[in-house]
């Protein structure tokens, strides 16, 4: 092991000791994450990093396996004024708007508290790759994804436990299992994500941006994975692709439930790694059951413009949403909005 991960570590220390902002997801792994797996830790641009003076090298950690078990939250956060959303450093295309006014609308809970049996649980699965360690490191230092299912059990109520393993799978991939009840998200995901994102990184912040965008779109698909195990969990009716419908709930609930401009970075992401893996596809599969990858970032963009047409409309122009598309889009999101909050009320925790 070199001083990469020692590096990686200190990095995130550090990004948490100047305040960089912790929401939903934390970004500040960003930092950590880029220096191990793009370039300066000898990853996509080839050799070893600089070495940082008075860090060492040191052994990595023993493989892990336990259950984390996040404290269930008495209410959901509220979620506090979107402030305006930091483009440049994002990498995303700016906007001219104003900062979007408060909107939060939380979804309506109907549940009995009493109803709860269940609860997720983090599983950090065991690793043989050094670099995925370092990464399990850096999530877990900064809460990743303890915080966002630390709310979710604060507003979900659970027929029964749902796993969530962060873990190697030997293929590119995220899925719901409902035989053993648990999400599964794959750290060759993450590396697919890494790549596809900093391919043509050059600099720091380049490498910073694209890691940002990795966690971003893994988040956007542990939703995804998550709006599966929910139809299963509650036995919830479906029309049309399931697959479809649990873009819809990731992008409802990452809109409806998180800080504006993490949740624009979540979705957005998302729909930038549908289009490059969509650009990378010379022969996309058309009996797949998801909808193709192209018409994915379409759907995102539109949805993410229906939310609020008024401060998203560059986002139609800049990510180039069709027109005849657009003008259904506000539509489009109220009803698919309305429709989970229909479904989910029903299993969502009161907060009086």
């Amino acid at each position: 092991m070199t001083s990469a991960g020692t590096q990686a570590r200190e990095a995130v220390s550090q990004a948490a000791h100047r305040g960089r902002r912790r929401l939903g997801l934390v970004f500040a792994v960003a930092p950590a994450v880029a220096m191990l797996c793009l370039g300066t830790a000898g990853g996509a641009t080839g050799g070893e990093g600089p070495a940082v003076a008075g860090i060492s090298a040191v052994a990595p950690p023993p493989p892990t396996g336990e259950i984390v078990d996040a404290p269930v939250a008495a209410i959901t956060p509220k979620k506090a004024p979107a402030a305006e959303p930091a483009h440049a450093a994002l990498g995303l295309p700016s906007h001219g708007h104003a900062s979007r006014p408060f909107q939060y609308r939380p979804l309506t809970r109907l549940a009995r508290t009493g109803d709860s049996g269940g609860r997720l649980k983090l599983v950090y699965g065991r690793l043989s790759d050094g670099d995925h360690r370092e990464f399990e490191k850096a999530f877990r230092e900064q809460r990743v994804f303890e915080d966002v299912l630390e709310s979710l059990n604060g507003s979900l109520v659970l027929p029964r436990d749902l796993k969530v393993r962060l873990e190697e799978c030997g293929e590119i991939n995220a899925a719901y299992d409902p035989e053993t009840k648990s999400v599964q998200l794959c750290y060759e995901l993450f590396d697919h994500f890494l790549q596809l994102f900093g391919s043509e990184a050059e600099s720091d912040a380049d490498r910073e941006e694209a890691v940002g965008k990795s966690v971003a779109a893994l988040s956007f698909a542990f939703y995804h994975e998550l709006g599966h195990a929910l139809i299963d969990f509650y036995n919830l009716p479906v029309t049309g692709k399931e697959e479809d419908a649990v873009d819809q709930l990731a992008t409802v609930m990452l809109l409806e439930t998180w800080e504006g401009e993490d949740s624009e970075l979540a979705i957005l992401a998302s729909a930038e790694w549908f289009d490059l893996d969509a650009r990378e596809d010379s022969e996309p599969n058309l009996a797949d059951e998801h909808s193709l990858d192209k018409q994915r970032y379409y759907n995102l963009v539109c949805w993410i413009y229906g939310s609020d047409p008024d401060y998203f409309s560059d986002v139609a122009k800049d990510w180039e949403l069709p027109d005849g598309r657009a003008v259904r889009c506000a539509e489009e999101y109220s009803r698919m909005s309305t429709s989970w909050d229909t479904l989910l009320g029903p299993h969502m925790r009161p907060t009086g």
